[in-house]
């Protein structure tokens, strides 16, 4: 079973000061995305 549940990706950006800044991004896809992200929730800090 290899099925694609969410949309993932980093965003990289550099400042004036040369800081790296990472957001990451996540869109779940149907249930099975939101079910996946909710289960993991309790470990993103």
């Amino acid at each position: 079973m290899n099925e694609i549940v969410c949309e993932s990706w980093l965003d990289f950006k550099i400042d004036e000061n040369n800081l790296l800044k990472q957001t990451p991004a996540f869109r779940p896809i149907e249930l099975l995305g939101r079910f996946y992200w909710y289960s993991v929730l309790r470990f993103m800090d």
